[in-house]
């Protein structure tokens, strides 16, 4: 009979060990809600979290910024294309206001020659570049260039950073 009464006691033991385990994952568990509770609460406070749909904004396409290769494929009827090094910061700051006084004449739109994609198009040497370009196999400039474009043809062609700014300064 004793082997009866110790194992009941021995049972006993053990379900009392079962009750405090799940008490104490109880107690974790009500612990790790209580967090993620006073956490979202905070979020939503300070805005980290937002529960509002917000509209799905347009993409911001910018059109002043093209490859040489859309030199002669633009809409407008008189525009300007200025090609330089936008890197170079010695002139960039430079053809930054020279392209903004351009478009007050026309529209104007600008090439980086720093681009690998418009590589194709610049050289180094004067006696290379044609400044009658009439389509786009022919287009050779040099850095910097400006090309005025009416009706589809070359304007005006012009090289070099002073050439450049005593033409745009004329344009007033």
């Amino acid at each position: 009979m004793k082997n009866k009464k110790s194992k009941k006691v021995i049972d006993r033991n053990f379900k009392g060990e079962d009750k405090e385990v799940s008490k104490a994952i109880k107690i974790v568990i009500g612990v790790l809600v209580a967090f993620a509770l006073i956490y979202l609460l905070v979020a939503l406070f300070t805005g980290e979290i937002n529960l509002k749909k917000e509209k799905d904004s347009e993409p911001d396409i910018q059109y002043v910024e093209i490859l040489a290769e859309r030199t002669f494929k633009q809409k407008d009827s008189d525009y300007f294309v200025l090609y330089y090094d936008f890197e170079n910061e010695a002139t960039a700051g430079l053809f930054d206001t020279i392209f903004e006084s351009l478009k007050e004449t026309a529209s104007a739109y600008k090439v980086d020659l720093s681009k690998k994609f418009n590589a194709n198009y610049l050289v180094e040497d004067s006696k290379s570049v044609d400044t009658t370009p009439e389509n786009l196999e022919e287009l050779k400039v040099k850095n910097p260039t400006l090309i005025r474009i009416k009706d589809g043809k070359v304007d005006k062609f012009v090289n070099g950073v002073e050439n450049i700014k005593n033409y745009s300064l004329k344009l007033k």
